[in-house]
């Protein structure tokens, strides 16, 4: 039952981000952050099965969140004037 709503609404958040002429930025920014948050949850309910690669993946997926996090709440190391 888990599995299949995950994947549900992955695909619902993957369609939403790819429609962005239509749904507009913000839209667009907060379904791409809540993809990559199931994204990281979908890769921890089948992490049975996973190798090396599969690992470098899901690191991949949580830098690109880490990174996507900074655009979308406008974090910044370094303080404008």
């Amino acid at each position: 039952m888990k599995h299949k709503l995950i994947n549900r609404l992955l695909l619902i958040t993957f369609i939403i981000t790819i429609m962005v002429p239509l749904t507009g930025i913000a839209i667009h920014k907060m379904a791409s952050a809540i993809f990559l948050i199931l994204c990281i949850i979908h890769t921890v309910l089948y992490r049975k099965s996973m190798n090396v690669k599969k690992y470098l993946a899901l690191g991949s997926v949580f830098l690109t969140f880490l990174f996507k996090c900074e655009t979308v709440f406008h974090i910044s190391a370094v303080s404008s004037p």
